[in-house]
């Protein structure tokens, strides 16, 4: 009985404006060109005609609409997310104004809707083909010796964790990767072909001289993950165009996707100068079902993150070089968490080769990557909790003091995150799969063996402080790692709302006595023979 490791085409034009939060950085931006450095893109693009609002549960969505003269055009309704079309000719910025007002009470929040872009389209570079490098360079790369992932690898490859790209379209026969890559579970949400693969169109869509620029940015960061993470599974999620640019109801569909594709981390190297209300409930609903959501800080070199990076709610990576010190372009801020490397970083580029790149973008999914390692060790772990590991266990960066409030808690340490937590706990997580209910637990250090008990909840009790009594259970025997890491679900396993499970290292053979060391949560379990059904 294996019981297994898993826990555009655009149809409306678009316009260019100078957002208020741009402004308000206008002095820092001037003395950045003093210094010789590149500007920032600060241009905010919108979707024409368009707003995003949330509402309450039970408003009607469509009346909402029609009380603004405007159209529901679509929506995630079991998110309460809607897209509304205004009249030709609104003054978008006032109706959603008039929806903010506290007075409309069927309304949570509205904002015009607004696109995201890859960091490294704002900053207008491109990766470069290295013609030389081989897949050992890749798998061997001075960033991951900076992380001091080698090391970690030799226990733990991210095996059985999901983790979703949400980017541009990525290149999904290469051999670095093609293993990995969950083709037929992926989307195409950005109006393209149904493809998850990369799809240029020989058009300067956003006008900006260069055609298809960011074409491949979706498989940099995919191969960054892998790089970190090489048994981790990767879904692909295409919500950016060749450009780099995706509308933020793309975005907000994407988490959808990846949630109900069952993955365990989101990766997201994009982002966008204002914050989106309609994106945060995105993040906070994945984060409802244990999502880590990892974010590039952005590369505008400027003391202000890029959203989301800059929400409290997502692990925010900002950029170093290989020795540790601040990348000049990386965006900084007291929202940072943590540094990764982000400075010519070898990564997979089209079908079968490999390119190095400058940006944020790639410390992200680098530190995606070391999360699936954590949580192939640690599968129970929250949100919150990964977060502070993260910063727990980071390395000292070489940054000079005065950084030392702006790049987070140092640089990661993926050798160190995966030994953080103490040897002797065990975490479970359930996940439902086609076949059936998918258990998996972290391994306990000097265990080879675990016994698996499940029950009705309603029998579950606390027993003192410590201790806890299962009531009436059924135990399954023998379970060892090797197959706990094979991710088959168990068909005999009943749904994680009818039944809780508990795991137990087994410290002595069945006829020693049912002796059993710590269990799930660190609470003490001496099994009985009168325990389990059949007994042991």
């Amino acid at each position: 009985m294996n019981h297994a490791f898993t826990t555009s085409r655009r149809d409306h034009r678009t316009r260019d404006t100078i957002s208020r939060r741009a402004r308000r950085l206008g002095t820092v931006l001037v003395l950045l060109l003093v210094a010789g450095l590149a500007l920032p893109v600060l241009a905010e693009r919108r979707v024409d005609r368009e707003i995003l609002v949330e509402l309450i549960p039970g408003a009607d969505p469509d009346a909402v609409a029609q009380r603004y003269g405007c159209t529901v055009i679509d929506g995630i309704p079991q998110w309460l997310l809607y897209i509304l079309l205004a009249p030709e000719g609104a003054d978008v910025d006032q109706l959603v104004a008039q929806m903010n007002d506290p007075a409309e009470t069927d309304i949570v929040s509205a904002e015009p809707h607004r696109e995201f872009e890859n960091p490294e389209g704002g900053q207008r570079t491109i990766g470069e083909l290295d013609r030389n490098a081989t897949i050992g360079d890749f798998r061997n790369q001075p960033a991951l010796g900076t992380v001091n992932a080698n090391g970690a690898q030799q226990q733990y490859t991210g095996r059985g964790v999901v983790v979703a790209v949400l980017d541009t379209g990525q290149t999904t026969q290469h051999p670095a990767t093609s293993e990995r890559i969950m083709k037929h579970s992926g989307a195409d949400l950005a109006q393209g072909n149904g493809s998850v693969g990369v799809q240029p169109n020989a058009v300067d869509d956003d006008g900006d001289g260069d055609v298809d620029e960011m074409l491949e940015h979706g498989s940099m960061v995919t191969g960054m993950v892998n790089a970190a993470a090489p048994g981790a599974r990767i879904l692909p999620i295409r919500v950016l165009d060749s450009e780099g640019w995706g509308r933020g109801f793309w975005v907000a569909k994407g988490i959808l996707h990846a949630i109900s594709r069952g993955a365990d981390v989101i990766n997201l190297s994009l982002g966008m100068l204002e914050k989106s209300n309609f994106i945060s409930k995105a993040i906070n609903e994945a984060r409802k079902q244990g999502v880590v959501v990892v974010a590039a800080a952005g590369n505008r070199n400027i003391g202000t993150p890029d959203y989301p990076a800059d929400d409290s709610k997502v692990v925010s990576v900002a950029a170093v070089d290989d020795a540790k010190l601040r990348a000049p372009f990386t965006s900084y801020g007291s929202e940072i968490d943590l540094t990764a490397p982000g400075v010519q970083v070898l990564s997979t580029y089209g079908a079968d080769g490999y390119a190095r790149w400058d940006g944020t973008s790639f410390a992200a999914p680098m530190t995606a990557g070391a999360v699936a390692l954590l949580l192939e060790r640690y599968p129970g772990l929250k949100p919150d909790e990964v977060r502070d590991l993260l910063a727990a266990t980071a390395q000292p960066d070489a940054n000079g003091p005065e950084w030392s409030d702006l790049l987070g808690a140092g640089t990661l340490d993926v050798a160190a995150l995966v030994t953080v937590v103490t040897g002797d706990r065990t975490s479970l997580k359930l996940s439902e799969q086609p076949g059936g209910t998918v258990v998996r637990w972290s391994p306990v250090d000097g265990a080879t063996v675990y016994d698996l008990a499940r029950g009705d909840v309603a029998n579950l009790r606390h027993v003192g402080l410590t201790d806890i009594d299962l009531g009436p259970v059924t135990c399954l025997r023998d379970d060892t790692t090797t197959l706990d890491t094979l991710a088959n679900p168990d068909p005999t396993l009943p749904a994680p709302g009818q039944a809780f499970f508990y795991v137990f290292r087994d410290d002595t053979s069945e006829s020693g006595g049912l002796a059993y060391g710590q269990g799930s949560d660190s609470r003490y379990r001496t099994a009985s023979g009168g325990d389990c059904n059949p007994p042991l």
